[in-house]
């Protein structure tokens, strides 16, 4: 409750039952999971059996296998407790890749910006005594998983981008920069979802989600949740500033 807009406390409060609107979010954010690791394990299965070693391609085989069960894990939460998964919003631009190595930086970019931001949400979770422990083992499960998966893609992104930058064009890589800085936009804003609002019973939801968005609380929240993840592409140069 401290990351909810003041100016929407006695609008929850009054109207809004807060074990029903946690339940709604929860799902939400279960359903951003699930539709976060369907991508990833399509872009990993093309991968298999085009990597420099046997023991890189043997782990992105063991990453994929992990990443169904976790999308088994969350779709049955979704459909056994909420009936449903909400449905994904995220529509990505169709775009040109110019320069050499772009479709594997930005697939392990894509996965470790999705991976990262969620990993704060599974260590809140995960250690929330006042959740039921099915939803914290889920989490922590869930954490366990994608800490490695994370220490991996950011070994291959340094590694790669080092080797490939001399390769690029100025204005390659300011496409390249430019375009992480809307997708880490466009990811934080599918955490504000007005089908969870409605469901929730709150009165004009989209309005809501605009209000929640633009609340210098929440602005401040996404910069906290995203430190480590924004410190590690600047660091990297994949960033010349936070987009947050």
């Amino acid at each position: 409750s401290a990351e909810v807009p003041d100016a929407l406390h006695s609008l929850w409060m009054e109207r809004v039952d807060p074990v029903r609107l946690s339940f709604h979010e929860l799902t939400g954010f279960f359903s951003l999971t699930y539709h976060g690791e369907r991508p990833l394990v399509a872009g990993l299965s093309e991968r298999l059996g085009h990597q420099e070693s046997p023991a890189v391609d043997g782990y992105l085989r063991h990453f994929r296998d992990e990443e169904r069960k976790h999308m088994a894990l969350f779709a049955g939460f979704c459909e056994r407790y909420a009936g449903k998964i909400y449905r994904e919003k995220k529509i990505e631009m169709a775009h040109a890749l110019t320069a050499p190595g772009e479709a594997d930086l930005r697939f392990y970019l894509r996965a470790v910006v999705v991976e990262e931001i969620g990993l704060y949400y599974n260590a809140a979770l995960a250690r929330d005594a006042d959740l039921p422990d099915v939803v914290r083992q889920i989490n922590r499960i869930h954490y366990g998983d994608e800490a490695r998966h994370i220490a991996f893609d950011k070994r291959w992104l340094v590694h790669h981008w080092a080797s490939l930058l001399p390769t690029w064009t100025r204005d390659q890589i300011a496409g390249l920069q430019d375009w992480l800085a809307r997708y880490i936009l466009h990811c934080w804003a599918d955490y504000y979802n007005v089908d969870v609002y409605a469901d929730a019973g709150l009165e004009r939801p989209r309005e809501v989600r605009r209000s929640a968005m633009a609340d210098p609380a929440q602005v401040a929240h996404r910069r906290r949740a995203s430190a480590s993840l924004l410190q590690f592409l600047l660091d990297a140069e994949f960033l010349v500033e936070s987009p947050l």
